[in-house]
């Protein structure tokens, strides 16, 4: 037991007070006969017994009524358990510590991280409870992982053998690469902790970040107040900041690569975006971009202010196709793991794209595709990663687009519905598809069949809606200079405006964008008075569609004939190709799914992780993919899959997988942090309580108030009032029922007295 004000307990000497008081009235006075007194006197020492007794009485009541409220005062109270439970107070508690393992754990003051404080803390009140030999039981939730508790965390009784088993646990604790999820731990304490009808109360111990707490609005996280307000009549929840004053990170945020498909053979450009989340400007920052084989220095020009960021890029050519991993790292500092970013992709042999002809010719360069195909797969030594197959329009309705990553409709007039549905579900797949216009083409047919009519206008392939033939061969326009940078026109950074002038358009077929039809851009005009469209865009599922609004072949322009058009090309196909799914890296976290044929592969895989997650090679279970039967019961597709969620640490996992033939197969996967785990600006722990009912802050300097804060003890100041309130009324009526008697008995026997 302790008490809340202890310098109070002085006051405990003020119990003498009545004891001096009666002391001082038993004095003894000068004695001085009267016959009238001696029949009283007589009287009085027959009740000399009782009436001590009596007195005594009082005098304990009344020294009873200081020291009641000297100890109601001073607040004494107990911890919760057996004593308290005699005392009226709840039985056991079951305390959960909600402790952020994230990556921003790493960062502290001196010496010791944040993470090194709380557990520090931790122990501290896990050794105190093992001190006291306490009921209670701790829970301990990682707040990277609340999903998995540990069975060595989960509902422990400290004060049994399991104390050195904890402690020993806590010492083991490291950062995650993870970030802290506040409402998924409250999930998993419902789960786990509120099947029971027992107290609980929870410690949430973390460096209280915004990224964590806030939303971009500065307002606490509607998912949080909601999780842990719902709760507040059975959780109490304390908050203990560990964290340290913002200090300097520059953190690597993206890596990505400029193509969607990188060709062995065809430089790459790898562009990664440095921030810097600390207090103070940073300069001369030097990225080092690593590529199988070889390590390349970039240096960021200029300085970067506290939340600035900048894009660095790196051109690499990779000698041969496979799987390849890129990655941008930064000099290490505080969070060492956000300062690197990896990117694994497959490097290809080659892009392969069909070209459909419209307008087929037995002369050389007469017909629609031939410029076309010279300029996407030219002839000779360099090789440009692209190659094309040709089909004739009448054909293409037979031909499979599975293996393609993109198509060119070229004066094409017209199309069966069912080719036009399945060049839908290709481009949604992230198939690219390229229309070039020309004399076949009918406007209605196009706006009927690709752009759509009425409420439908828009949601066709066709980015714009097309009018009608314009120009005439005795009259020409040009190409006017780019209104903004896109991918495509990117090399025409810089050329001189003659060069654009060089280039006759003699026809073209105007189109729109009609009001229902915003996600469609404009990428080059032409320079008549309309500034008609001459190269347009649109986004359909994961596939990219382009639309020239003029022909492919010399029948319309001389564009073919011009150096901006194999230039024009080239950026055309590496814009709209099939991007590579490997491209997509995952965040610490996420799992890991792999898709294949169980003809292709053996139905055997193990996955290789991080060599500094300290975990070992895993062997993966394998579950094949099922559907329905025309019987109703479930059949085998002969596609299998693979799940693994344990990616808690950054880098890189390897899958190995083996060919029928024994040939390895390799597919590695990036996993890289949270690209915000890098901001280390703190919330402010006062307002986000007082928001969350039943919650406070506690005071992390004082192992007290952590231990036995004011919630988690049972005070008896109450019954301490109720006692002294007690002891005053009974010696109130006590007092009066006694002089009240010795009068009338005195009286009493004073006349027998008398009468004999």
């Amino acid at each position: 037991m302790s008490f809340v004000h202890f310098g109070m307990l002085g006051g405990l000497a003020l119990g003498s007070l009545p004891i001096i008081i009666h002391i001082l009235n038993r004095r003894r006075f000068k004695m001085m006969d009267w016959a009238a007194m001696d029949f009283l006197l007589k009287a009085a020492v027959r009740n000399r017994r009782r009436v001590r007794l009596e007195n005594l009485l009082l005098l304990l009541l009344r020294v009873a009524v200081v020291l009641l409220l000297i100890l109601a005062v001073s607040r004494p109270y107990t911890k919760r358990g057996a004593f308290a439970s005699l005392l009226g107070a709840d039985g056991s508690t079951e305390r959960v510590i909600l402790l952020d393992d994230s990556h921003s754990m790493r960062a502290g003051a001196g010496n010791l991280s944040a993470l090194e404080r709380a557990k520090k803390m931790l122990k501290s009140m896990v050794t105190r409870l093992h001190e006291d030999r306490s009921s209670d039981r701790v829970t301990v939730i990682l707040g990277s992982t609340p999903n998995r508790v540990d069975d060595r965390f989960n509902r422990v009784a400290i004060a049994g053998a399991h104390y050195d088993r904890m402690l020993e646990r806590i010492d083991k604790l490291r950062p995650s690469d993870g970030s802290l999820d506040v409402a998924a731990a409250v999930q998993a304490i419902e789960r786990h902790l509120l099947d029971e009808d027992r107290r609980v109360v929870l410690y949430v111990m973390s460096d209280f970040r915004s990224r964590d707490w806030l939303d971009p609005n500065g307002s606490i996280k509607r998912r949080i107040l909601e999780s842990l307000g719902k709760h507040a009549d059975r959780i109490e929840t304390h908050f203990l900041d560990v964290g340290a004053p913002p200090v300097q990170n520059v953190a690597v945020t993206e890596l990505r690569s400029r193509e969607r498909a990188v060709v062995a053979g065809v430089p790459a450009k790898f562009i990664a975006t440095v921030k810097n989340h600390g207090p103070d400007p940073v300069s001369n920052i030097s990225v080092q971009f690593r590529f199988p084989n070889s390590t390349l220095s970039r240096r960021i020009e200029g300085t970067l202010r506290p939340g600035e960021e900048a894009q660095i890029a790196k051109e690499f050519t990779f000698r041969k196709p496979g799987p390849a991993v890129v990655s941008a790292q930064l000099p290490s500092d505080v969070l060492p793991a956000d300062g690197t970013r990896r990117l694994t992709l497959r490097v290809r042999r080659s892009m392969r794209f069909l070209l459909v002809n419209g307008e087929p010719s037995a002369e050389a360069y007469r017909s629609e595709i031939d410029y076309l195909a010279a300029a996407l797969s030219p002839p000779g030594p360099v090789k440009s990663g692209v190659e094309v197959d040709e089909v004739l329009d009448r054909e293409f309705s037979g031909r499979e687009l599975d293996p393609y990553d993109g198509v060119f409709l070229c004066n094409v007039y017209r199309l069966p519905k069912e080719r036009i549905a399945r060049l839908e579900e290709f481009v949604q797949a992230g198939g690219g598809l390229v229309f070039f216009l020309g004399d076949q083409i009918d406007p209605d047919v196009y706006n009927a069949t690709f752009f759509g009519r009425g409420p439908d206008a828009g949601k066709g392939l066709l980015p714009l809606m097309l009018r009608e033939v314009e120009g005439t061969t005795d009259d020409y326009v040009h190409f006017a200079p780019p209104a903004f940078d896109h991918p495509i026109i990117q090399f025409l950074r810089g050329i001189n405006e003659m060069v654009m002038r060089t280039v006759s358009i003699k026809r073209f077929i105007s189109a729109e964008a009609p009001l229902s039809s915003s996600d469609a851009r404009i990428i080059m005009s032409y320079s008549d008075e309309n500034a008609s469209a001459a190269l347009a865009e649109k986004s359909f599922g994961k596939g990219r569609v382009l639309m020239y609004t003029t022909a492919a072949d010399m029948e319309w322009s001389d564009l073919p004939s011009s150096p901006l058009y194999l230039a024009l090309l080239q950026e055309t196909a590496r814009y709209v190709v099939r991007p590579d799914p490997g491209h997509e890296t995952l965040r610490v976290g996420a799992p890991i799914t792999l898709k294949f044929d169980a003809a292709r592969m053996r139905r055997r895989a193990s996955l290789v992780p991080p060599e500094d997650s300290g975990a070992g090679q895993v062997e993966l279970t394998l579950a094949e993919e099922t559907r329905d039967g025309i019987d109703g019961k479930k059949e085998g597709t002969g596609a299998y899959r693979f799940f693994y969620d344990k990616t808690d640490a950054a880098g890189v996992y390897t899958v190995e997988l083996e060919s029928p033939d024994g040939r390895p197969y390799t597919q590695p996967f990036a996993v890289n942090v949270d690209p915000t785990e890098g901001d280390l600006r703190r919330a402010r722990v006062r307002e986000i309580a007082a928001a969350i009912p039943n919650s406070r802050v506690e005071n992390t300097d004082d192992s007290a108030l952590l231990d036995l804060a004011e919630s988690d003890r049972s005070e008896f100041w109450r019954l301490l009032v109720f006692a002294l309130v007690g002891c005053a009324v009974a010696e109130t009526l006590l007092a009066w029922r006694f002089g009240h008697h010795k009068k009338k008995k005195i009286a009493t026997e004073a006349k027998q007295v008398f009468v004999r």
